[in-house]
């Protein structure tokens, strides 16, 4: 199917419909077109990290075995923190390449910070929409 095409991501969310029953108990998986988000919790350190590694292999094999390719190169975490919470230091690895942690990503359109907090999103609007930079920590709008 070309890229781009109007059937394409819905013939795609058919072929991967049972992709969520392989990590049901462990994650909750987010299928929108062809981006795929797993959000995985866990009450301490020693189990969010065993969920962690179970829901990424199980993940890769379904890809594996249904002939689809999981893009490392592309793939990568992020941690929400609150102001109480300390960063995890995880060192993921698979298929021996270093899954890398990201500070914010792209989802749905929206730029979501590991912080919660707006400040990219809204910079980038600003950016794109006015032309205009901001820097929100020092409250001055660069032209």
């Amino acid at each position: 199917m070309p890229q781009g095409s109007i059937l394409g991501p819905l013939l795609l969310l058919l072929y991967i419909n049972d992709l969520p029953t392989v990590t049901a108990k462990k994650a909750k998986l987010v299928l929108y077109a062809d981006n795929t988000s797993l959000i995985i919790t866990g009450t301490n350190y020693t189990e969010f990290v065993a969920k962690l590694n179970k829901v990424l292999l199980d993940v890769h094999e379904w890809f594996r075995d249904n002939l689809l390719f999981l893009n490392l190169n592309k793939t990568t975490y992020l941690q929400f923190l609150t102001k109480n919470s300390q960063k995890l230091d995880l060192n993921n690895t698979l298929m021996n390449n270093q899954i890398t942690n990201s500070t914010n990503t792209k989802f749905l359109g929206l730029t979501t910070e590991e912080t919660l907090s707006w400040k990219v999103h809204i910079n980038q609007i600003v950016y794109t929409k006015l032309g205009l930079l901001c820097n929100w920590d020092s409250y001055t709008i660069y032209a």
